[in-house]
């Protein structure tokens, strides 16, 4: 299940088979690769539900364990835990300090909460042609509501893309300008793209 298809889901508990609530943002751990908690919209204002009760994400709602638990105010989170409005508009560093790209989603497991991998957003006119974004396939090592660090470098990221997701890195595309001599007659030609 995509990130995105949780907003808008009721939130069910068991023991009293009642709803307790809208889910209206989640809190990912995305370090620990796990839904950490879900924003509930409730009468009495949002609230947070702790992934250690959430059950299972089924496809009309969010079931509980029917554990007793401590609902949080949404503004308690902790640092580390990010809203998707942090989220998607988190910046991708490899360790060398190369850009890998921006987040564009996630995708949940509806049983174990865990992260099963990151969207990585599509360049624009991939994006207005259509084509959705490119999997990031490298470990999270940190991260914060600034930055996402990741192991492994951009190149790793490149090569596990199918060709056609890959960037254009032909010659023509990345040739800086060189000054060739000419055997000739000596003069110099100037090659590669402006």
């Amino acid at each position: 299940m995509r990130l995105h298809e949780l907003r808008g889901l009721p939130v069910v508990d068991p023991v009293s088979a009642r709803t307790i609530g809208t889910v209206c943002d989640v809190r990912l751990d995305a370090v620990g690769g796990r839904l950490a908690a879900l924003e509930v919209a409730r009468a009495s204002g949002p609230s947070l539900v702790p992934g250690q009760v959430v059950r299972r994400v089924g496809g009309h709602a969010v079931m509980l364990t029917g554990e007793p638990w401590q609902e949080l105010p949404a503004a308690s989170a902790p640092e580390g835990w990010l809203d998707t409005g942090a989220f998607l508009t988190l910046s991708v560093l490899d360790q060398d300090g190369s850009l890998v790209g921006r987040l564009a989603d996630a995708q949940i497991d509806r049983d174990t909460l865990g992260v099963g991998g990151y969207t990585l957003r599509a360049p624009l006119l991939p994006r207005l042609l259509g084509r959705p974004g490119r999997p990031l396939a490298l470990p999270v090592l940190s991260c914060s509501r600034q930055v996402m660090v990741v192991g492994g470098s951009r190149d790793d990221t490149l090569a596990s893309l199918k060709p056609e997701d890959r960037p254009d890195t032909t010659a023509a595309a990345v040739a800086p300008k060189t000054s060739v001599a000419s055997a000739e007659n000596g003069s110099i030609a100037e090659l590669g793209g402006r």
